[in-house]
């Protein structure tokens, strides 16, 4: 079942957690609304999970890619659950070598290949035959702009920014190119009703309460 992190956790972005369902009734606009959420978090070891259930939990092959938040390589754990494949803990890769210097170039390219495509969705609904940036395009880039490390912490800040600018069409196209085709615009809001500012996660969205 799927059910939404509640906000008052201090955990971040773990993982595997274990928790407690919790169902929230918020009023609405159109009447009560129920909040499928899950509180009382607990993250989770999978290590935990292979020692006290191997007979359910197997350890799968551990795969290395580029962690965007630590800025480079990380070797991820890998569980399989029946049929499922579960990431676990990932450890970072530090160690430099030709290999890891080539896999580096690799994943990071895979990462800031998958920015680009996003960015390439979000203009192809406004503007036709867009170009993409093929991933073969950005490994040759990140080649020349990774200078031989494994991790973003051993380059200058320039040459951070000279990678980090590879998630960027404007990078291949150029901001001219861009310029041109312009953002599409939105729709001014009506006389005397706001304009929405984003959209919010349920629990999050400020609701009018009537005074009892």
């Amino acid at each position: 079942k799927e059910r939404e992190v509640s906000s008052s956790t201090v955990l971040r972005n773990p993982k595997l957690f274990t928790g407690t369902p919790f169902d929230l009734e918020v009023p609405t606009r159109t009447g009560l609304e129920i909040l499928h959420l899950v509180t009382g978090l607990t993250a989770v070891d999978t290590d935990w999970l292979v020692e006290l259930a191997p007979e359910v939990f197997t350890r799968g092959k551990a795969k290395v890619v580029y962690d965007p938040r630590l800025g480079g390589l990380v070797e991820r754990q890998q569980l399989r659950f029946g049929k499922r494949m579960i990431e676990g803990q990932s450890k970072p890769l530090n160690a430099t070598s030709k290999d890891t210097r080539a896999l580096f170039i690799r994943e990071y390219a895979k990462w800031a290949h998958g920015q680009l495509e996003r960015q390439h969705s979000n203009l192809a609904r406004f503007h036709h035959k867009v170009p993409r940036v093929t991933l073969r395009d950005v490994e040759r880039e990140a080649a020349q702009r990774s200078h031989g490390v494994v991790s973003l912490v051993y380059l200058s800040s320039q040459q951070k920014r000279d990678l980090i600018a590879l998630t960027q069409l404007e990078t291949y196209f150029g901001n001219d190119f861009m310029k041109h085709l312009g953002k599409p615009r939105r729709h001014d809001a009506p006389p005397g009703r706001a304009r929405r500012s984003g959209w919010q996660p349920a629990h999050k969205r400020k609701y009018r309460r009537d005074r009892w």
